[in-house]
This record gives C-alpha cells, sequence and structure tokens, in this order.
C-alpha cells in the first residue's frame, strides 16, 4: 500500500469507496470486505450507494491509533 497523506479537509462529507480509498490508501476491494464483515468505519447504505460519514471514519481512524511504548532512554 503506498498512499499519500491527505489532508482530513479534503475527504468529502459523504465519501464513496473509491474516495475513501485514496483517502486512507486501504484497496476499495478491502473496503468492501471490510463492510461485510462489520469491521472498518462504519458504512451508510443510501439505495444501492455506499457511502461513508467523515465524522465515522475519523472516528475509526481515533479507534484505530496505536499507543507506542516508551523504550530504553
Amino acid at each position: 500500500m503506498s498512499a499519500t497523506l491527505r489532508s482530513v479537509d479534503s475527504l468529502p462529507e459523504l465519501s464513496t469507496r473509491p474516495e475513501l480509498s485514496e483517502f486512507t490508501g486501504v484497496a476499495v476491494s478491502t473496503l468492501a470486505r471490510w463492510m461485510t464483515e462489520g469491521v472498518g468505519p462504519k458504512a451508510t447504505k443510501l439505495g444501492a450507494h455506499v457511502r461513508y460519514r467523515k465524522a465515522d471514519v475519523l472516528r475509526w481512524l481515533d479507534a484505530c491509533a496505536v499507543e507506542e511504548a516508551a523504550g530504553p532512554a
């Protein structure tokens, strides 16, 4: 995965899978699989269309944050 760091401001309020894929560097197919598995960012279905709310994506990213253990000084 080679993603370019993107500004949170570049993420639309409602993102398509390709938009979210570009933002996160996660493949579109992985986002689709995660939705069926109930993992990843919360998805919203609008008829046949899947969208991701910006607030849900940011909440998911916060939940993915990992604290680094303090190493030897």
